[in-house]
């Protein structure tokens, strides 16, 4: 990740984020290896960027709010103690290795009715790579089809 942020120079302090309404998009690598970082609270942006959160090994859950459309290219991949994702419907895009190598991710629901579009290089590298505790995907009752970015589903 190439871009560098005006908090780089302490990024290893930053325990919390809140992204609050007014802000449009979370730019690429913005918390990129913010290894202490637990907690985001996020408002609807439109869009996670390409390695937003990308080695945050303490952030543990996200709940993605209604209105985001896409996440970017490993936007949270290596958050080793991530276990938890939320998605909501309104994601229209998830771009490849988007949750990769997130060891302890055991639980993700979608509130989707069908798969958003996903990158164009999914079979080589999934949304869910290297996520050897995720055995399925928790959807609605109304979704549409057997996989979610090739995890099976349960309803």
């Amino acid at each position: 990740v190439s871009s560098v942020t005006p908090w780089e120079s302490y990024k290893d302090a930053i325990e919390s984020v809140t992204i609050k309404y007014g802000v449009n998009n979370i730019g690429d690598g913005a918390f990129y290896d913010c290894k202490n970082l637990t907690y985001v609270k996020m408002a609807p942006v439109l869009s996670v960027g390409k390695f937003a959160f990308s080695g945050c090994g303490s952030l543990t859950s996200i709940n993605i709010p209604k209105g985001v459309k896409s996440i970017g290219e490993s936007a949270f991949w290596g958050c080793k103690g991530l276990s938890s994702v939320t998605i909501p419907d309104s994601i229209n895009f998830i771009d490849h290795h988007a949750f990769s190598c997130c060891a302890s991710l055991d639980s993700v629901t979608y509130y989707g009715k069908t798969q958003p579009q996903i990158g164009r290089f999914m079979l080589k590298h999934p949304v869910f790579k290297d996520c050897s505790q995720l055995k399925e995907v928790k959807v609605t009752s109304n979704y549409k089809g057997n996989h979610f970015c090739g995890k099976k589903v349960f309803k």
